[in-house]
Parts: C-alpha cells; structure tokens; sequence
C-alpha cells in the first residue's frame, strides 16, 4: 500500500502535509538488500522449534517526517518572528567570502555544509569562505535551527544569496572585460567571455576592484557583493525511509541485544555524505535509547524517581551497535537544493524498528504489543508467563 513513486507531489486530506517527493517501495526494496531475510526467518523458526536458549526478531519500520520549516506561517504561531531564515553573503576585496547565518549549529556539520554550498555557486574555493553563526551583532536576524530546517531553508539562502552575487560581479567582470554582462560565466576561480575561456578575470581582481568607485560601472556601488535574504520555502519537505533491526533475546533473563540496525534514508539531495551519515548515526543512539532504555517513573505521589542523570537510564557505547545504512534520493522541488532534512531520522525510524523487533520476537507466545522503554524486566515476565 506504499504511494507509488509517480504520484509525486502526494496531496493528504491536510493542506499542510503534502508529500513533496519519495520513493517508498524504493527504499523497502533497497533495504532487503542490505541483510538475508529469508536467512534469519529460517533460523528464527529453528530456534522457536528447538527452544534455543536465544530467540531471534526481526522488526521493520517504514517511516515518514515532516522537516523543513520554512513555510510563510508555519512557526508564526509558536512565536517566531516569521518561518524564514536569514543568510547574508559578504565578498572581501581578497576574495574571499563571509556567510552570516542564522541558524545556530550545534555538532550538524552546518559551518561545513554552508561553506560547501556556496564554494559550488560562486566559484570560490572553499577554504576561502567562513561561516559566523550565533551573533546578534553581526547577523541580521535568526530564526534558528530545528525541524530540519537548516539545510532546506537555511542553506537554500545560501545558494540564493550566492546565486544574486555572482549576478552583481559578473556586472563588474563584465567591465573590466569589455564585454556584455549576460555574455560572462563563472569559469574556475573566476569570470570569463562565454566560449572564450581566454578571456577572463579572476575572483581576486573582481573583488578587489569592487571596492573602488572608478573601476565599476557608474551605477553600480562599491561594496556590493554583499547580498542579504530572508529565505522562505513554499511548503514543508518529508524525508522518509525503511529501517530494520534484528534482536536476540534471552529466554532465562528477558536480555535484549541488537544484533543488527539497517536503515536506509532519503533525506532528497546529499550535500555532504559524511555529515549526513553522522546525523543518522546520532539519531540511531537516541532512537535506542528512547526504545529500550529511556523512562520517567513515578511514585505513589506523582513524584519523580529517576529525575537525574544519575539514575535515569541511557545506553553506553559499548550498549549500541553498529550498523549497515543505504539510501534512496529523491529530491524535494520545495528549494533549488532538493534538500529535505535529515536530522531527525534517525531518532524517528529507529524506535518502531527496534521495538517492532522485540514483539517479533515473542509474537509466538501472543505477544502483539510492548510499551517503550522495552526493558529486559517486561520481556522476562512475558517469558514467564508463557510459561
């Protein structure tokens, strides 16, 4: 019953949810490939056949966010100045670039990720470009980073910003060509006469010379490769994808170990591969964590037992396992990237998954429903009382 991958942009019954791309058959195909199912269905049912001493379950969740928050209106009313965000670009006269942004990272890779994106749309090398964040001196003005939004809205300004500057020096190359402005494009570091490679003019010398009044043209302004914007996107994006993980659990003790966690994202557009991988595997802890760990308990008057970090229960390292990842690429029309948002990924695939796998596990004794966290506690009075 998976939307099929040609009925893209998907419109729900909410005018706030429409799916702007996926692949959701695509992802679950891709997963299967990643590990033999009919390998641990077999040996699934030769451990419950043999009462061996460990079973196996294998849990599947196919899931689906909502990210990107930048549509006009949609954080207005949690008390947001608006649902944009702020992004300004500032060419040196070395050439070099400063990106002012108002997202606020916080371990995302996002410093790295902007830099990226805009080495890609103005020709400058990306040791040349810094990133300032977290300044209410020097950043126009922040909305700041959550909902999986950095990328999709932060960093289409990114790409909007630079796209408008290049606009403005091509102007200024142009002139100092001696050629017409729509004849000039981006050719290495620098500008260049279309089909005439020959002919060009570094960043260096671009920005040098757009600081002083009597090498541009008359209408433009010194200092004008300095663009701000106040990115919007049209709608929310939603990243998707299908996650599998594979339990043994411990007849005599109700001991829960994962033994495999594979997932396959699709998050639209990759910036940055590595960061990528490294939100998912955040996301991954803390789905663990929140599916067999994590816990508030009360006592007979309401108050908490577990109120500090001293006895609330999370997972080690040693406790988390590793895991196989894929990914299917679809990317959103909602911003010039085809970014959707990868943040919560993890952290939203990884506790159906876990938890579905631990009622597989049982299901043979009747078992159709656990509550998180799953601890090996509840799984052992289960075993009891199938006994």
């Amino acid at each position: 019953n998976f939307i099929p991958a040609d009925e893209f942009p998907y419109a729900t019954h909410s005018p706030l949810a429409v799916y702007d791309s996926g692949n959701f058959a695509g992802a679950m195909t891709e997963l299967l490939t990643l590990f033999d199912y009919d390998a641990l269905k077999a040996e699934q049912a030769r451990r419950r056949s043999t009462a061996d001493e460990k079973l196996i379950g294998i849990g599947f969740s196919s899931w689906l966010e909502i990210a990107a928050f930048g549509p006009p209106g949609s954080l207005e009313g949690f008390g947001h100045l608006g649902s944009w965000e702020s992004v300004q670009i500032r060419v040196q006269p070395d050439g070099s670039a400063i990106i002012y942004t108002g997202a606020s990272p916080h371990g995302q890779g996002t410093v790295t990720t902007f830099a990226q994106i805009a080495a890609g749309e103005l020709g400058i090398p990306f040791d040349k470009i810094s990133v300032r964040h977290g300044d209410t001196a020097t950043v126009p003005q922040g909305i700041g980073t959550m909902g999986s939004r950095a990328t999709a809205v932060g960093g289409e300004g990114v790409r909007t910003a630079s796209l408008r500057v290049v606009e403005r020096a091509k102007v200024i190359a142009a002139h100092i060509l001696e050629a017409d402005p729509a004849d000039i494009v981006l050719e290495g570091d620098g500008f260049a006469v279309n089909g005439t490679p020959s002919h060009s003019v570094p960043w260096s010398e671009v920005a040098w010379k757009s600081f002083r009044p009597l090498e541009i043209p008359t209408d433009s302004e010194p200092g004008s490769l300095d663009i701000t914007v106040f990115q919007q996107v049209p709608n929310f994006s939603f990243p998707s994808g299908a996650y599998c993980c594979t339990v043994e659990i411990d007849r005599g003790t109700g001991e829960i170990e994962i033994t495999g966690m594979y997932l396959v994202d699709d998050c639209g557009t990759v910036i940055n591969p590595l960061l990528a991988e490294g939100q998912v595997h955040g996301g991954v802890a803390q789905g663990i964590a929140q599916a067999l760990y994590e816990g508030i308990s009360y006592d007979e008057n309401g108050l908490p037992q577990n109120s500090t970090l001293m006895d609330y229960l999370i997972p080690a390292a040693t406790e988390l396992p590793s895991y196989t990842d894929g990914r299917v690429n679809t990317p959103t029309p909602n911003n010039g990237l085809g970014a959707k948002g990868i943040g919560e990924s993890g952290s939203v695939g990884t506790p159906p998954a876990v938890v579905n796998a631990v009622v597989d596990a049982l299901s043979h004794l009747g078992v159709q429903h656990l509550d998180m966290p799953v601890t090996p506690l509840a799984v052992w009075k289960v075993l009891e009382e199938a006994k």
